[in-house]
């Protein structure tokens, strides 16, 4: 096992350069059409087609440029042709999971910006009303919906302010159970400047 991964780092980069592009064919909307017309019985034969290019210009690459003996540049030859062959663009395939993993890291690191200040917020909230006289359960997620009255009653938060801060706890609660990243940008841009101000007072 640890002999067949070392050959494939000794894989000339033509091979590479000429598998990668053989692969990408499978994205050429003329290639899926030729499927679409004469049906999956076209796919084999394709499959083949690729196969066999990669197959032959590989192991002369490696015979010929790498300077490997019949039997490497076969092997070679045969791996990546098996690769290329495939009927969908492991390229396409492997560069599509890589961004999709960024973008719901970045996502992630969105909702974690809008959730921390909101849960400073909240405590500082629910603390400011308990001195005041308000009764508030514990470890009750749902009571800032009175909180946030109680304190715009009591003069500790702006009137004006209420329905933007009514609209970032809706939309809080709706981002950690929803993954809409239009939703996450618009919460950020609501919260930002309207959290930290009260974060600041209370």
């Amino acid at each position: 096992m640890r002999e067949m991964f070392k050959s494939l780092g000794e894989i000339h980069g033509l091979s590479w350069v000429l598998t990668i592009v053989l692969d990408l064919i499978w994205n050429i909307p003329d290639v899926t059409a030729i499927c679409s017309i004469w049906g999956i019985t076209s796919v084999p034969f394709l499959s083949l087609i690729v196969f066999t290019i990669c197959f032959v210009v590989v192991t002369l690459v490696q015979r010929f440029v790498s300077e490997d003996e019949w039997e490497k540049a076969a092997a070679k030859g045969l791996a990546l042709g098996v690769l290329a062959a495939v009927p969908f663009s492991i390229v396409t395939f492997v560069g599509r999971s890589i961004y999709k993993s960024i973008q719901h890291l970045f996502e992630a690191t969105q909702v974690g910006s809008v959730i921390i200040p909101w849960r400073e917020f909240e405590k500082r909230a629910i603390t400011k009303a308990r001195a005041l006289g308000m009764k508030v359960p514990a470890n009750s997620n749902f009571e800032m919906a009175k909180v946030i009255p109680f304190l715009v009653t009591n003069g500790v938060i702006a009137a004006a302010d209420a329905p933007a801060l009514t609209a970032i706890r809706q939309g809080r609660n709706d981002t950690v159970h929803t993954d809409t990243p239009e939703m996450v940008r618009q919460l950020i841009a609501h919260e930002e400047k309207l959290l930290r101000k009260y974060i600041d007072i209370l």
